[in-house]
Order: structure tokens, then sequence, then C-alpha cells
């Protein structure tokens, strides 16, 4: 996915290397965000999570699909897109 938004391919598993290495703690995480914070704001913050996930991949995707030529930025959006992915789960 990544490399549809102009990264190379060692630029693209890289990314998601980064993106796995800096998930795997809120792993660790939540089972004592859930004890702190509730599980009613935990599923909310989720909630916003996933939604800022849709709309930064998706636009990521347009400026691929509108032929903008910003690769740089795109590739911004969806790394970004799939940060708050991985945080969210």
């Amino acid at each position: 996915m990544l490399m549809s938004f102009g990264m190379t391919q060692s630029g693209a598993m890289f990314a998601i290397m980064l993106i796995l290495i800096g998930g795997a703690p809120l792993c660790v995480l939540a089972p004592w965000l859930i004890e702190r914070i509730g599980r009613r704001p935990l599923i909310l913050m989720v909630c916003g999570l996933c939604v800022g996930e849709w709309a930064l991949l998706g636009a990521a995707q347009f400026i691929v699909d509108m032929e903008l030529h910003y690769t740089d930025l795109s590739s911004a959006l969806g790394i970004a897109g799939s940060i708050m992915g991985q945080a969210a789960c």
C-alpha cells in the first residue's frame, strides 16, 4: 500500500518495520490504560484514531489518484495513517 503512495520498496519495508516497532509498546500498555482510563473513553479514543487513519489514507490515495505528483506528501500521509491504525489496534 505504501508503495502506491510513491515510496520505494525498501522505504516501504522500513516504514512498516518502524510502524510495527512503534506499536508494540502500546500492546503492553493496553491493560494498564483500560484500568487507568476506563473502557468507554478508550473505545472512543480508538474510534477517533480509526477515523483519522481512514481520513489520512484517503487523502494520500486522493493525491495519487488525481496524479498531483506530491509523492512526499502522499507518503507522509500514508505513514501517518498507518501509525494511527497501529495505535488503534
